[in-house]
């Protein structure tokens, strides 16, 4: 049973689960405009082991505050909430475990502290922003900025994900239900946080074991971007699942057992 906890971390409060165990712990960041009840079922795995668990609602997602400001949604702000968990929690060592932009925050926080992260597992994520996000930036900076003065749609929410196993990452149901579970104006801020994004500068300082899992049919970071993502790692292995974007979602259980074999 996982337990719900807070963190304060300023002005903005964290909401966490943890699950005490007597081997590593293993903190898990989910994507933007998801929750930690993206990871549902893949902790349903993990709880019957004897590992430490810790999935983070990500300031701005799921039960946790929308600050007010973009820049309090920058990586920099997120590394900082999750250090300030494994303070609160006095856990000195972890394996970051991250799906897409969670993925991203993990990269940055292997990098800044290498003493702390023993271990990495990088899951449908890339050193850059997807491609064809990329190509129509402006365009879609300007839409963003518009939809950050939308205040109505507060969020605040988590979305049950398990009604959308086998969901193409695209669907537009989820996608719906993401914005409004998130809040229009803070989904707004995080992709503005986001088009900073530049994770080359990081990986190549990252000294821990990653584990690099793609998958076969992601249009987002297609296998071809996540080899050469890979390459630049210092340690690394990598694996490719046959799923989607979304496979933590569709493919849970594949997720997992490619995980254990990493961490055995």
């Amino acid at each position: 049973m996982m337990d719900n906890k807070i963190l304060n971390n300023g002005n903005v409060k964290i909401y966490y689960t943890i699950k005490r165990g007597k081997k590593e712990a293993l903190v898990f960041l989910h994507g933007e405009a998801g929750s930690l009840s993206a990871w549902k079922e893949i902790l349903s795995f993990f709880e019957r082991g004897d590992y430490t668990l810790i999935a983070v609602d990500l300031r701005g997602h799921g039960y946790s505050g929308r600050p007010e400001s973009e820049e309090e949604y920058y990586f920099e702000k997120h590394v900082e909430d999750i250090l300030s968990i494994l303070k609160q929690e006095k856990i000195s060592e972890v394996i970051l475990v991250g799906h897409c932009m969670g993925g991203m925050i993990g990269m940055m926080f292997a990098s800044t502290y290498p003493l702390i992260v023993k271990k990495l597992i990088l899951i449908n994520t890339g050193s850059k922003l997807p491609r064809m996000v990329g190509i129509f930036k402006p365009i879609l900076w300007m839409i963003v900025k518009l939809m950050e003065g939308v205040k109505f749609v507060k969020g605040g929410k988590r979305v049950d994900y398990a009604k959308y196993k086998n969901s193409h990452e695209l669907s537009l149901p989820r996608l719906y239900d993401d914005l409004i579970a998130m809040g229009v104006s803070s989904f707004a801020k995080q992709c503005l946080a986001c088009f900073r994004w530049n994770g080359e500068e990081y990986l190549k300082d990252i000294s821990c074991p990653v584990l690099v899992i793609g998958a076969t049919k992601d249009i987002l970071y297609p296998p071809s971007t996540t080899k050469r993502m890979a390459e630049v790692i210092p340690r690394h292995s990598i694996v490719f699942i046959e799923s989607n974007h979304v496979s933590i979602i569709n493919v849970p259980r594949k997720i997992y057992d490619t995980m254990m074999e990493f961490l055995q």
